[in-house]
């Protein structure tokens, strides 16, 4: 595939949608019902068509047909964009992994916690 440019993946609509990865268009999982569901309960999208601030949290919640190997290398470029935190779920398995700066660990628990401001999602919660 060709590089394309950030302006021109501003400005260019794809169908079906594309993530852009150094000058590099990605198929987009559209992702089922189970994703989209538990995106939804994430909150309300950022304003703009560009995030420019990191979020305090991102949360990735694979598909059936997402890699682990991938989710990690995304939630890395979260945590280097400065995202304090990112959670990553598979809910077929509910594996459930929170990454911060200092590394990852795998949720035993059932809670997916952070700190200043303290949030606590309880996976067995998110039927």
């Amino acid at each position: 595939m060709n590089s394309v440019s950030v302006e021109e993946y501003l400005n260019t609509s794809y169908r079906p949608d594309c993530d852009y990865l150094e000058g590099e268009l990605l198929e987009r999982n559209v992702g089922e019902w189970d994703h989209s569901r538990l995106q939804g309960l994430a909150g309300p999208p950022p304003a703009g068509p560009i995030v420019i601030q990191p979020p305090f949290l991102c949360v990735e919640i694979l598909s059936p047909s997402d890699r682990f190997s991938e989710m990690r290398e995304r939630v890395g470029d979260y945590l280097s964009f400065g995202v304090r935190y990112g959670w990553a779920i598979d809910p077929r398995t509910r594996q459930a992994f929170v990454y911060t700066a200092t590394g990852v660990r795998e949720v035993k628990d059932g809670v997916l916690p952070t700190d200043d401001p303290a949030i606590l999602v309880i996976l067995s919660e998110l039927e």
